[in-house]
């Protein structure tokens, strides 16, 4: 086993770790509907957006807190799978979530590894998303759009922008550095309140 499979593997625990302390201080009444730790295919992406779908759906939820919550998903999911760290490969990046609910709202915490050098940058986007207005995040949005410069993993950076735009709550999110590594750990919570603030 060369090191890299190592690395590879270290990263496993490390973000398994991760992923059952956040299972052990979730919030007071949540219920947990969908978790995972690991590695994250396409088709479990697509599956997960579609089981979510058919659950809301049958709780009667309201069509456009289906729709925001769905393309959370694929959003979230997708960025891990582009942007994630620690592996080469799409389907090896080592990540987790966790699709939970209360008794109103919706709410998906992902987390994945970044490197040590995008944690400025990263911060900083998030922050600023969270201080738009809806109206300044759909503004943000679009010249976004518009710019059209593409990241050298193929984003327009989009993502974390269109998670906030989908949301009706601010995105909590913490950056967890690590001794004896360039990576991090970027966790992130999106949330659909069912209720309109």
């Amino acid at each position: 086993m060369n090191n890299t499979t190592n690395q590879v593997k270290s990263l496993y625990t490390i973000m398994s770790d991760f992923y059952h302390s956040e299972l052990n201080k979730l919030h007071k009444g949540s219920t947990v509907l969908f978790s995972k730790h690991g590695k994250l295919k396409q088709v479990e992406v697509d599956d997960l957006a579609l089981d979510m779908e058919a659950l809301m759906k049958k709780a009667e939820v309201k069509k456009k807190y289906v729709k925001a919550f769905f393309s959370i998903i694929i959003e979230a999911l997708q960025n891990i799978r582009i942007h994630g760290e620690g592996a080469e490969e799409k389907d090896l990046k080592p990540c987790y979530y966790i699709v939970a609910k209360t008794d109103n709202s919706y709410y998906l915490t992902t987390a994945n590894f970044i490197k040590e050098q995008d944690i400025d940058k990263l911060s900083q986007k998030v922050n600023y998303v969270n201080n738009l207005s809806p109206e300044g995040l759909k503004e943000y949005y679009f010249n976004t759009l518009s710019e059209g410069s593409m990241s050298a993993k193929g984003g327009a950076g989009l993502g974390i922008i269109t998670l906030a735009t989908k949301s009706n709550k601010k995105l909590e999110y913490s950056i967890t550095e690590l001794e004896n590594t360039d990576f991090c750990v970027f966790r992130v919570t999106t949330t659909v309140n069912l209720t309109e603030e």
